[in-house]
């Protein structure tokens, strides 16, 4: 395995090994077991404590005797699937029928222990099953070096490498390091990169580089391509990561859209699969994987957010051992695994106040001695989820009680409405209240007599400052709920302060929610919601003559010549004014400097009204 051995001729191309070997399979064990070799092929950590240990010469008897009674089984059936599906834990018996599957000429196809009962038979179904091998055993993840302390080499893929594993395994001038990683999707037979001897220093992101009989590329990822056509970078920069080589599945069984935008056989590199991996080749020849090209994004608040970020700034806590973020109900929520650290909410918010824009620092800190796993070694997220939905009822259970005497019914308000956990000296920030929820809590707090509009709410900085806003508006009987929008218009009456413009306004209308959101934010951020139209005429025409024609259309639709005003009525912040006509003061012309900026590169009878 050399890095740069069968590097591409053309050294500023993110390519490593663009014509890889074959290498047959199977016989490679039947060599190593002859003669007979008791040396240790699986050596298996099982819940923590139990090691088993399987020789080659176990391991192949065993799994040619199974290979055997799987060929005598199907044998006796017509038209036999040729696809077994595997529904077994990580454990030593899952390698040996996995290999046991390989010599009987069939293949295999996993199964996820965690997936629910619909799912499992749909699989079954779409592989046309004619045998299911399973049992009930289940495994578990080391904890810490000292529990196991006869390791001697730590090989990790995926989720496991971590900043907490790279430190305890690692090698560094004090301590002899055990780490290892790999990496390589399902796709490309699991195995596709390897990074030898990590040390305590490296980057969680490190993949090292492609074994012999593996192509590695980054490209162009797809969405901003051509499947058909492979784009590939320069080094150094980030884009998705191709794999190729022999081992290259022939695509999705039944999914020929999914694999047409996954697979692909290139006339110059053979088989190749697009990973969806965000990833960049380094200098020295090996990889980085920077997460999902899409994946691991999620929007909140209208914001896209990476959760991976957010996670990773999080391990930059003392005493964090492993992070996971998730958006439960509306609310960004971070789970940290301490061990028996002693690690304080305080600290890990500060943290990520020190890194992270508001929008990404987490609302919710979980604490947990272990990042729950299932059967099949990813994160039981659905734990997670419970775990917090548990905290927070319980929290609000305790706050209840202990301030039904204090009146904090503010507080309580707001952690109904924002559906996790928050104390008066949360920001507004980090516990995610937004303008929309802003309506709905100022909506709720005048029901029950606190006269409070969404734009004070908006207006303040912590939730402490909030109860003190709707503590001054005395609690009195309850407010009637906002008008509803089936009732169409207002009168000039209603609305004192239009009463100025009253000859030139045709008609009021109430604004929808949405809409009372959108103006809030805007209200308090001025740049929120800007947006404008550029249109190209198909001759040059003089300023008069569009501002004529823009009159003359707004005179046929009135939402051209509607607009919006903030009131002074309690159960509504803002009212949609619809004018009579579009003046010429609202129809505007831009500085030549101006318009020459924002469309400079436009043909002149290109012009941009404001209006």
């Amino acid at each position: 395995m050399s890095r740069k051995r069968n590097q591409t001729a053309n050294q500023h191309l993110s390519i490593i090994n663009p014509h890889p070997q074959l290498i047959k399979g199977p016989d490679l064990l039947h060599h190593l077991v002859a003669p007979p070799s008791t040396a240790t092929a699986i050596d298996f950590l099982e819940d923590g404590s139990n090691r088993r240990k399987v020789s080659y010469k176990t391991l192949h008897a065993l799994s040619d005797s199974l290979a055997q009674n799987i060929s005598s089984v199907l044998e006796k059936l017509e038209h036999a699937s040729s696809i077994i599906p595997v529904l077994l834990p990580q454990s030593p018996e899952l390698y040996i029928v996995l290999l046991a599957i390989l010599k009987a000429g069939k293949a295999f196809c996993p199964l996820s222990l965690d997936a629910p009962a619909e799912r499992l038979d749909f699989i079954l179904n779409d592989i046309s099953a004619d045998l299911l091998i399973t049992n009930s055993e289940f495994s578990n993840l080391l904890d810490g070096r000292p529990s196991v302390p006869n390791l001697r080499l730590l090989l990790t893929i995926g989720e496991m490498l971590t900043r907490d594993v790279v430190e305890e395994y690692g090698s560094s001038e004090s301590k002899d390091g055990i780490l290892w990683a790999m990496y390589g999707p399902t796709e490309a037979a699991i195995h596709c990169t390897l990074q030898p001897l990590i040390l305590t220093d490296a980057s969680t992101q490190m993949i090292g580089f492609p074994l012999d009989t593996v192509s590695a590329f980054i490209a162009l990822p797809a969405s901003e391509g051509q499947n058909s056509t492979l784009s590939i970078l320069p080094v150094g920069e980030e884009g998705e990561l191709v794999v190729g080589g022999h081992q290259i599945a022939d695509g999705y069984l039944n999914r020929a859209e999914l694999t047409a935008a996954s697979f692909m056989h290139h006339p110059q590199y053979g088989p190749l699969y697009r990973t969806g991996d965000r990833a960049r080749l380094r200098d020295d020849g090996t990889f980085e994987c920077l997460g999902r090209v899409l994946n691991g994004q999620v929007k909140l608040r209208g914001q896209r957010v990476e959760l991976g970020e957010i996670e990773h700034v999080i391990m930059m806590t003392e005493g964090c051992r492993a992070a996971v973020a998730m958006v439960v109900d509306e609310a960004l929520v971070a789970f940290c695994a301490i061990g028996s650290c002693q690690v304080s909410r305080t600290h890990v918010l500060q943290t990520c106040k020190q890194w992270l824009p508001g929008i990404m620092i987490p609302h919710d800190v979980i604490f947990v001695h272990r990042i729950p796993q299932l059967p099949s070694g990813k994160i039981d997220r659905s734990a997670l989820v419970t775990m917090h939905r548990h905290e927070l009822h319980r929290g609000q259970f305790e706050q209840r009680n202990s301030d039904l005497d204090t009146g904090h019914f503010v507080l309580d308000t707001l952690k109904l409405q924002l559906r996790h956990d928050v104390t008066p000296e949360s920001t507004c920030a980090e516990t995610g209240l937004d303008s929309l929820q802003a309506i709905r809590l100022a909506s709720v707090l005048r029901a029950k007599g606190y006269q409070i509009t969404a734009l004070q709410i908006l207006a303040a900085r912590t939730l402490h400052e909030i109860m003190q806003a709707a503590h001054l508006a005395r609690p009195d009987e309850a407010v009637p709920p906002s008008r509803e929008l089936n009732s169409t218009t207002y009168t000039l009456q209603d609305l004192p302060e239009l009463e100025s413009w009253q000859s030139a306004i045709d008609h009021v209308l109430p604004c929808t929610p949405l809409q009372e959101a959108m103006l809030a934010e805007t209200i308090s951020r001025s740049s929120a919601y800007c947006n404008w139209v550029e249109v190209e005429l198909p001759k040059k025409y003089t300023f008069k003559e569009i501002q004529v024609a823009l009159q003359a259309l707004a005179q046929r639709n009135e939402i051209l010549r509607s607009g919006f005003h903030p009131t002074v009525k309690q159960e509504v912040a803002f009212v949609q004014v619809v004018w009579q006509e579009l003046t010429e003061f609202q129809v505007q012309q831009d500085t030549p400097c101006e318009a020459s900026t924002i469309v400079s590169d436009a043909p002149r009878h290109v012009r941009r009204m404001v209006c």
